[in-house]
């Protein structure tokens, strides 16, 4: 069966249930291996602007200064406080 007979045979709330269902499916998160001192995986943010905010937000509460770094694998930003790393 070709994948228009399947589309034919199919009403029109089928289709829009399938859409929605396909819409709503999670995509799963795209993860760096990067580790911290203690070996624990590194919390990776997707865009500069959201580390931004929590490195700032963080800076308030412990007192320390955080930086911002690219993830060596490209796939978003970390937050450090080590002054060499950064």
């Amino acid at each position: 069966m070709t994948f228009t007979k399947t589309l034919s045979s199919l009403t029109t709330a089928t289709l829009q249930r399938r859409i929605r269902k396909l819409s709503f499916t999670p995509i799963p998160e795209r993860r760096c291996y990067c580790r911290d001192k203690r070996g624990r995986l590194k919390k990776l943010y997707t865009t500069f602007s959201e580390a931004q905010e929590v490195a700032s937000t963080r800076s308030e509460v412990c007192r320390k200064g955080l930086n911002i770094y690219q993830c060596p694998e490209k796939l978003g930003w970390h937050i450090t406080s080590n002054i060499l790393q950064w």
